[in-house]
């Protein structure tokens, strides 16, 4: 697969609404970079009730889990954190550096 091909893909699902909901206000414009800052925030928006959930889930299941709260609560923010930072980030800020030299030539 060429990297075309992956940011093709990968900025087909970050353009879509659903895929920002419910924090659309985020997403910025196509042309506009994607920030650090940006994709912690979002990362830490979608990470935290995930994994809140999930250790509510585990601690209904397993009443010894409660004890692994702390970790299933930051585990999941890094996570989204590290996806988005090495995969989307990077292929969103490909198109948005192209889009701006297009716009600089025109």
């Amino acid at each position: 697969m060429s990297l075309e091909h992956l940011e093709n893909a990968v900025n087909e699902v970050s353009d879509k609404d659903w895929s920002w909901w419910p924090f659309l206000w985020l997403r910025p414009e196509k042309h506009e970079p994607m920030t650090l800052t940006r994709l912690a925030t979002v990362a830490f928006l979608f990470g935290a009730p995930i994994g809140a959930f999930l250790t509510v889930v585990g601690a209904m299941v397993n009443p010894e889990a409660k004890y692994a709260a702390p970790v299933l609560l930051a585990i999941f923010p890094l996570l989204l954190f590290f996806v988005a930072s090495v995969v989307v980030g990077p292929m969103w800020n490909r198109r948005a550096e192209r889009l701006r030299a297009r716009a600089k030539i025109e």
